[in-house]
C-alpha cells in the first residue's frame, strides 16, 4: 500500500509540469491555431498569396532549412515565394500534425510536421514533407511567426 501511495504521489509530482504547461492556455491557442491556419492559406489555391504570408511572420523572421548555410530573414523569404507563386505555384492540399506547444512569456514553441502537395502552373505536381520547430511571439496584432527551423524529410 506504501508503494502505491508513493508512486501515486511521484507520477502526479512528474506529471503535473507536463499537465500545467497547456492549462489555461486555451484562448492563445485558440488564437495562435488561427494565426498558423492564416499562414498554411496565404499560399494555398484559394490564398492571397506571399504578402498575406508576411502578414503573419514577425518583423524579425528567420527561417533557417536544416542542413544549408542560409538563413532567411522575412524580407529574403517572401521574395523568394514571390518566386513560387508568381510562376503559378500553390499548396493543393497539407497534412499538417502538432506534436507538441509549450508556452513561455509571451512565446510559443510548436513542434510539428507537415506534408504538402503543390500544383504547378500546368497541373504538375510536386510533394514535400518537412518537421519543424517554430517559434511564435505574441504581439498586439495576434500570433506571428518569429523562427522557424525546417528539416525536410
Amino acid at each position: 500500500m506504501k508503494l502505491f501511495v508513493w508512486l501515486a504521489l511521484a507520477a502526479m509530482l512528474f506529471a503535473a509540469p507536463a499537465l500545467a504547461d497547456h492549462h489555461g492556455h486555451e484562448t492563445q491557442n485558440a488564437a495562435l491555431d488561427a494565426s498558423m491556419a492564416a499562414l498554411s492559406l496565404s499560399t494555398s489555391t484559394a490564398g492571397d498569396g506571399p504578402e498575406a504570408y508576411r502578414a503573419i511572420l514577425h518583423p524579425d523572421f528567420n527561417r533557417w532549412t536544416m542542413g544549408s548555410n542560409l538563413v532567411n530573414d522575412r524580407d529574403m523569404w517572401i521574395n523568394s515565394m514571390h518566386g513560387w507563386w508568381d510562376d503559378g505555384w500553390r499548396v493543393e492540399s497539407s497534412d499538417i500534425t502538432i506534436h507538441d506547444i509549450r508556452w513561455a512569456n509571451g512565446f510559443a514553441f510548436v513542434r510539428r510536421s507537415a506534408d504538402e502537395v503543390y500544383r504547378g502552373p500546368d497541373g504538375d505536381h510536386s510533394t514535400a514533407s518537412a518537421t519543424l520547430a517554430e517559434v511564435w511571439r505574441e504581439t498586439d496584432d495576434g500570433w506571428r511567426l518569429w523562427q522557424v527551423n525546417v528539416q525536410p524529410q
